[in-house]
């Protein structure tokens, strides 16, 4: 997660869950636990991250393709992007924008 933090570091932004470590990450899981636990709340991001992890398996089938079908060259940059696209459409539930 080193490049994660130095992004956010290098934006002025606010370490999460992913990126904190230490005291501080206990103290943003434990404002997480209690929502992140309810099967009713988490339910509430399953169109979201669905339409996400779709987005992911169609790039990762296209990059096969690409490479005759069988592996992907860097799955981990794949990944990475996979992960700061993620992160942001699954900061709000499902419903309207």
């Amino acid at each position: 997660m080193p490049h994660w933090r130095s992004y956010r570091e290098l934006r002025n932004q606010a370490q999460g869950p992913l990126t904190e470590m230490g005291v501080k990450w206990q103290r943003i899981r434990s404002i997480l636990n209690p929502r992140m636990l309810k099967p009713k709340h988490v339910s509430s991001y399953t169109n979201t991250v669905n339409e996400v992890v779709s987005d992911f398996v169609l790039r990762v089938s296209r990059l096969r393709e690409t490479s005759g079908g069988v592996m992907v060259n860097d799955l981990t940059a794949e990944l990475y992007k996979f992960a700061f696209e993620g992160q942001p459409r699954t900061n709000k539930p499902n419903g309207p924008d």
